[in-house]
């Protein structure tokens, strides 16, 4: 099966309880922050489950929402499919 890059809203991703946003400092989000934003995109799609619920990205999505993007690449990883 392969998987693919497809572009999803911001705002329809959710944060979930395993995976929490608050593993890093301000100054590590500022900097990935400052590389988004030199490059005007998001370089490494975020992947979520079918329900578009965060599996791996939080910094990236945190940073784009600071810089208010409206979408960012993700890849939706079906279910029973492992991640890793």
């Amino acid at each position: 099966m392969s998987l693919q890059i497809v572009m999803i809203k911001v705002s329809e991703i959710k944060f979930t309880p395993y995976n929490p946003p608050c593993r890093t400092t301000a100054k590590a989000l500022k900097d990935l922050e400052a590389g988004i934003k030199e490059l005007n995109t998001v370089l490494s799609p975020v992947l979520l489950n079918k329900n578009k619920e965060l599996l791996d990205g939080n910094r990236r999505v945190t940073c784009a929402f600071n810089l208010g993007y409206e979408e960012i690449p993700a890849i939706i990883i079906p279910e029973g499919m492992d991640p890793d």
